[in-house]
């Protein structure tokens, strides 16, 4: 056998044998749960605000200043109510965290939903 073709065999044979080692997982969907009624600032979206960004982003992000993050969400430019999806509190709550401690996709889908119905201060 030629020195070429016993090279071009053994990449073949070291192919296949990566192949089938390959281990395949699959996916499964996260569930989300909407709520029925309008999505409520006071009750669903300040909460978690509060809870999971004001801790660590309150000196970076002034609109997690206590009792005016409503306000400062409208009036800073945050909202997208065009397109909301491109909301700047959607994108970079969407984008995930490196601390390991970012929304759920529940409380994302929830942001989302708020924003798609008009963002209300309810």
């Amino acid at each position: 056998m030629t020195r070429k073709k016993s090279t071009l065999l053994w990449t073949l044979a070291l192919l296949l044998f990566a192949i089938s080692s390959c281990e395949y997982t699959n996916i499964e969907p996260i569930e989300v749960v909407l709520p029925d009624e309008k999505v409520s600032f006071s009750e669903e979206i300040a909460p978690v605000l509060a809870s999971k960004c004001a801790s660590c982003h309150q000196s970076v992000a002034p609109i997690l200043s206590a009792g005016n993050e409503y306000n400062n969400l409208i009036n800073g430019g945050y909202i997208n109510l065009d397109t909301p999806a491109e909301s700047i509190l959607y994108t970079k709550t969407s984008g995930g965290h490196p601390a390991g401690s970012g929304l759920t996709a529940t409380e994302l889908a929830i942001i989302l939903k708020w924003i798609e119905e008009g963002a209300e201060n309810n």
